[in-house]
Protein backbone atom coordinates (compact mmCIF):
# COMPACT_ATOMS: atom_id res chain seq x y z
CA UNK A 1 0.00 0.00 0.00
CA UNK A 2 1.20 3.54 -0.74
CA UNK A 3 0.66 6.69 1.29
CA UNK A 4 -1.04 8.86 -1.36
CA UNK A 5 -2.52 9.43 -4.81
CA UNK A 6 -2.95 12.25 -7.33
CA UNK A 7 -6.61 12.92 -8.20
CA UNK A 8 -8.45 15.49 -10.31
CA UNK A 9 -11.52 17.30 -8.99
CA UNK A 10 -14.50 16.64 -11.28
CA UNK A 11 -17.10 18.59 -9.32
CA UNK A 12 -19.29 18.64 -6.24
CA UNK A 13 -22.61 17.04 -5.42
CA UNK A 14 -24.54 15.96 -2.35
CA UNK A 15 -25.55 12.68 -0.75
CA UNK A 16 -28.09 12.15 1.98
CA UNK A 17 -27.28 10.59 5.36
CA UNK A 18 -29.56 8.25 7.37
CA UNK A 19 -31.62 11.17 8.73
CA UNK A 20 -32.17 12.61 5.26
CA UNK A 21 -29.84 15.59 5.67
CA UNK A 22 -27.77 16.54 2.60
CA UNK A 23 -24.00 16.17 2.97
CA UNK A 24 -21.71 17.90 0.43
CA UNK A 25 -19.22 15.59 -1.30
CA UNK A 26 -16.42 16.18 -3.79
CA UNK A 27 -16.21 13.95 -6.86
CA UNK A 28 -12.61 13.01 -7.73
CA UNK A 29 -11.19 11.13 -10.73
CA UNK A 30 -8.10 8.93 -10.78
CA UNK A 31 -6.28 9.00 -14.12
CA UNK A 32 -3.51 6.42 -14.19
CA UNK A 33 -2.03 5.24 -10.92
CA UNK A 34 0.56 2.77 -12.23
CA UNK A 35 3.78 2.02 -10.32
CA UNK A 36 6.70 2.70 -12.68
CA UNK A 37 9.55 2.33 -10.22
CA UNK A 38 10.59 1.69 -6.63
CA UNK A 39 13.32 3.76 -4.99
CA UNK A 40 15.14 2.86 -1.77
CA UNK A 41 16.39 5.65 0.49
CA UNK A 42 19.20 5.01 3.01
CA UNK A 43 18.73 1.23 2.65
CA UNK A 44 15.59 1.47 4.81
CA UNK A 45 12.77 3.60 3.49
CA UNK A 46 11.13 2.62 0.20
CA UNK A 47 9.25 4.98 -2.08
CA UNK A 48 7.08 4.11 -5.09
CA UNK A 49 7.20 6.24 -8.25
CA UNK A 50 3.63 6.36 -9.57
CA UNK A 51 2.50 7.71 -12.97
CA UNK A 52 -0.68 9.84 -13.18
CA UNK A 53 -2.49 11.92 -15.80
CA UNK A 54 -3.00 9.77 -18.89
CA UNK A 55 -2.19 11.43 -22.21
CA UNK A 56 -0.93 10.53 -25.67
CA UNK A 57 2.57 9.12 -25.82
CA UNK A 58 3.71 11.83 -28.24
CA UNK A 59 2.83 14.58 -25.73
CA UNK A 60 5.35 13.62 -23.04
CA UNK A 61 9.05 14.43 -22.90
CA UNK A 62 11.91 11.99 -23.49
CA UNK A 63 12.99 11.51 -19.83
CA UNK A 64 9.48 10.43 -18.80
CA UNK A 65 9.23 8.23 -21.92
CA UNK A 66 12.44 6.49 -20.81
CA UNK A 67 11.09 5.84 -17.31
CA UNK A 68 7.83 4.43 -18.73
CA UNK A 69 9.73 2.25 -21.24
CA UNK A 70 11.92 0.87 -18.45
CA UNK A 71 8.73 -0.04 -16.52
CA UNK A 72 7.30 -1.81 -19.59
CA UNK A 73 4.60 0.78 -20.37
CA UNK A 74 4.76 1.68 -24.06
CA UNK A 75 1.13 1.95 -25.15
CA UNK A 76 0.14 5.14 -23.28
CA UNK A 77 1.76 8.17 -21.73
CA UNK A 78 1.49 9.90 -18.35
CA UNK A 79 2.12 13.57 -17.58
CA UNK A 80 2.84 13.32 -13.85
CA UNK A 81 5.32 11.18 -11.92
CA UNK A 82 5.11 11.39 -8.11
CA UNK A 83 6.86 9.56 -5.29
CA UNK A 84 4.97 8.20 -2.29
CA UNK A 85 6.11 6.23 0.77
CA UNK A 86 5.46 2.49 0.66
CA UNK A 87 3.60 1.29 3.75
CA UNK A 88 3.75 -2.46 2.95
CA UNK A 89 6.03 -4.64 0.81
CA UNK A 90 3.38 -5.92 -1.63
CA UNK A 91 3.97 -3.15 -4.24
CA UNK A 92 5.55 -4.18 -7.56
CA UNK A 93 6.50 -2.30 -10.75
CA UNK A 94 3.62 -2.27 -13.23
CA UNK A 95 0.96 -2.67 -10.54
CA UNK A 96 -2.13 -0.43 -10.76
CA UNK A 97 -2.96 1.53 -7.62
CA UNK A 98 -6.61 2.51 -7.18
CA UNK A 99 -8.77 4.39 -4.72
CA UNK A 100 -9.46 1.10 -2.93
CA UNK A 101 -6.47 1.89 -0.67
CA UNK A 102 -8.84 4.19 1.24
CA UNK A 103 -11.60 2.87 3.50
CA UNK A 104 -15.10 4.32 3.81
CA UNK A 105 -15.23 7.00 6.49
CA UNK A 106 -11.43 7.33 6.64
CA UNK A 107 -10.13 10.87 7.13
CA UNK A 108 -7.51 11.88 4.56
CA UNK A 109 -5.36 14.97 4.02
CA UNK A 110 -5.99 16.82 0.77
CA UNK A 111 -3.85 19.51 -0.84
CA UNK A 112 -4.91 21.53 -3.85
CA UNK A 113 -3.76 24.12 -6.30
CA UNK A 114 -5.83 27.25 -6.96
CA UNK A 115 -6.60 28.34 -10.50
CA UNK A 116 -4.54 31.34 -11.55
CA UNK A 117 -6.53 34.36 -12.71
CA UNK A 118 -3.73 36.70 -13.72
CA UNK A 119 -3.46 40.37 -12.82
CA UNK A 120 -6.94 41.49 -11.75
CA UNK A 121 -8.58 44.71 -10.65
CA UNK A 122 -10.29 45.43 -7.34
CA UNK A 123 -13.80 44.44 -8.45
CA UNK A 124 -12.85 40.86 -9.33
CA UNK A 125 -9.99 40.46 -6.86
CA UNK A 126 -11.58 41.85 -3.69
CA UNK A 127 -15.27 42.10 -4.60
CA UNK A 128 -15.41 45.92 -4.52
CA UNK A 129 -18.72 47.43 -5.63
CA UNK A 130 -17.25 49.80 -8.21
CA UNK A 131 -17.97 53.46 -8.81
CA UNK A 132 -20.84 55.22 -10.56
CA UNK A 133 -21.48 53.89 -14.05
CA UNK A 134 -22.65 57.10 -15.74
CA UNK A 135 -22.92 60.94 -15.48
CA UNK A 136 -19.32 61.56 -16.47
CA UNK A 137 -17.69 59.20 -13.99
CA UNK A 138 -14.35 57.85 -15.18
CA UNK A 139 -13.80 55.40 -12.30
CA UNK A 140 -16.19 52.53 -13.05
CA UNK A 141 -14.08 49.64 -11.75
CA UNK A 142 -11.36 51.51 -9.85
CA UNK A 143 -10.83 51.59 -6.08
CA UNK A 144 -12.71 54.40 -4.41
CA UNK A 145 -10.64 55.12 -1.33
Amino acid sequence: MVSGLVLNKVGMTQVFDQKGHPVPVTVLKLSGGIVVGIRTLNNQKKRAIIAFGECKLKNINKPIQGILKKAGIQDKGFKILKEFDILSDDIKVGQKIGVDIFKEGEIIDVTGKSKGRGFQGVVKRWGAKGGPASHGSMAHRRPGA
